[in-house]
């Protein structure tokens, strides 16, 4: 079973002179595939144990890292689309959506993590 796409909500906005759409994402739950990471500076003898990990996801100080932007990050517990993740507006404007809701799947660089394209996969009632 897989999970549920990420919701692209696009919105108008009502303020006055203010033309740009705005975009928020909304997560139907953190997984693996979208979960956030921060930076970590474990010490160093922690370090080397994640440099020696054969594992995708090593785990020091009692939590999973990923090696991103050259940097261990420490997992979180958040989405990382639903809290500005950094491309997802861009990629967002770059499909010049209507105002609505459009489920959606991003697209990541692999080394930086940031969001290349979003892909919409089909339209939602609103």
């Amino acid at each position: 079973m897989t999970n549920p796409p990420h919701v692209l909500v696009v919105t108008r906005p009502t303020e006055p002179g203010v033309i740009d759409p705005t975009y928020t994402i909304e997560c139907p739950g953190v997984t693996d595939d979208c979960r956030s990471y921060e930076d970590c500076r474990p010490e160093q003898a922690e370090i080397d144990l994640l440099d020696d990990a054969d594992d995708e996801a090593p785990v020091a100080h009692g939590v999973r890292h990923r090696h991103l932007n050259d940097l261990w990050m420490a997992a979180t517990d958040q989405c990382y689309l639903a809290t500005d993740a950094d491309g997802v507006a861009d990629a967002a404007d770059e499909l010049k959506l209507a105002p609505g809701r459009y489920p959606v799947k991003a697209i990541f660089d692999p080394d930086f993590g940031s969001v290349e394209e979003l892909v919409v996969l089909a339209e939602v009632a609103a």
